[in-house]
């Protein structure tokens, strides 16, 4: 986690903002506690040299502090403590403090007490700096530096605790969506090939019974079938491809309303007699009109599948902030060959449930399935649609 917290800042745009604002404070500190101790008395040569080299690898250090706070951390603290040693600054680790912010944010205490007691310390030496006292000037010095460094690590501790959760945040959410991401696909692969073999798996029975059909009834059964295995290689591998290129190319790749006609089509092919009347679903976004496609396509693939011949009745209408889908058929209604919680029929719940709706598959009172899907739709155009009948089935 710590290069993770770091790695955007040190290759990261704000690295030359930070280099600035870190030249700034170096030349502060180097002119507060540095230069005038240099210049208020004479020095001998080799002193005076060695004291502006010490303020120089100290200011360069304050500089770095971003790319390598531990080894500008510990060139400022030796530097620091030398100059003070040789009275050649009275820096009260300022310039340490500076540069152990960053190194607390990358390794500082994560546990609250142990910031608490610094924080504690930090203001006792407040209340003992305020009243007079007859500590010797050592120890002043040292309370003072180790409140300086005591506060900074502190807080840089606290910013690393913020960062490291908000990395982690993030990084929840990535794996949420990656998951999302991989359901999203299973059930648009699910969709795709269920119908598509549900659909040939009908048309080919039909088809197998070659010496009942004329010739001309032979090949517009399989032009059917390789129509509908070429849709669903080429679905397939858009999905594929939406998964290689993000969430805008999985939008261009969804199906759209349009497509329910080829849909009815094949399912009619198949042998299943469909009605639909579809209203109110002007203005629905590709999300939207995916979400409708879907539940319709898993709802009519299980009429072509477990109740072969069958009636579909489909009806898509605006009730108030909703969108009714209904889709009823006149099979057999449940039994031990009605897969209830197959994978499609979770398909279309969670795709509903992810728009904010319900779905739901039930019998019908005068025999077969009703499969009832309600999603919250706000558009302007339901105002038109509110007032428009619909069939009763």
């Amino acid at each position: 986690m710590a290069s993770a917290v770091h790695q955007p800042v040190r290759e990261g745009p704000h690295l030359v903002a930070l280099t600035a604002l870190d030249g700034v404070a170096a030349v502060v500190v180097v002119l507060i506690f540095w230069v005038t101790r240099l210049l208020e008395a004479p020095l001998p040569p080799f002193e005076f040299v060695l004291g502006w080299v010490l303020a120089g690898l100290c200011a360069a250090a304050m500089m770095l502090r971003w790319r390598s706070p531990m080894v500008a951390t510990v060139v400022v603290l030796i530097a620091t403590v030398a100059g003070v040693t040789l009275e050649l600054s009275a820096d009260p680790l300022f310039g340490v403090a500076w540069t152990i912010y960053p190194l607390a944010v990358e390794h500082g205490f994560r546990r609250g007490w142990v910031r608490l007691s610094l924080f504690l310390f930090v203001i006792a030496f407040a209340v003992l700096a305020s009243v007079p006292t007859r500590l010797d000037p050592v120890a002043s010095y040292l309370l003072l530096s180790l409140a300086v460094v005591a506060c900074s690590w502190t807080l840089g501790s606290g910013t690393g605790e913020r960062v490291e959760i908000a990395a982690r945040a993030a990084q929840e959410h990535a794996e949420r969506m990656a998951v999302e991401r991989q359901l999203e696909a299973a059930r648009e692969i699910h969709d795709v090939v269920a119908n598509t073999l549900g659909t040939i798996g009908v048309e080919a029975a039909v088809a197998a019974h070659v010496e009942r059909s004329s010739k001309a009834e032979l090949r517009v059964s399989l032009n059917e079938i390789a129509s509908a295995s070429r849709d669903a290689l080429a679905q397939v591998r858009q999905v594929v491809a939406s998964l290689r290129a993000g969430e805008a190319a999985a939008l261009r790749a969804a199906p759209t309303l349009a497509e329910l006609d080829a849909l009815f089509h094949r399912a009619r092919a198949a042998g299943t007699p469909v009605t639909a009347q579809i209203s109110g679903t002007e203005g629905l976004n590709d999300v939207e009109q995916m979400t409708v496609f879907r539940i319709i396509q898993e709802a009519l693939t299980n009429v072509v599948r477990h109740a072969p011949g069958s009636p579909c009745y489909i009806d898509v209408r605006c009730a108030g902030d909703w969108l009714m889908i209904t889709i009823d058929d006149d099979g057999p209604g449940m039994n031990s060959t009605t897969p209830l919680r197959g994978h499609g029929i979770v398909g279309m719940q969670e795709r509903a449930e992810f728009m904010g709706g319900t779905c739901a598959v039930v019998a019908r009172k005068q025999g077969g399935l009703r499969v009832r899907a309600e999603l919250p739709f706000f558009r302007a155009a339901q105002l038109d649609e509110r007032s428009r009948p619909g069939v009763q089935l």
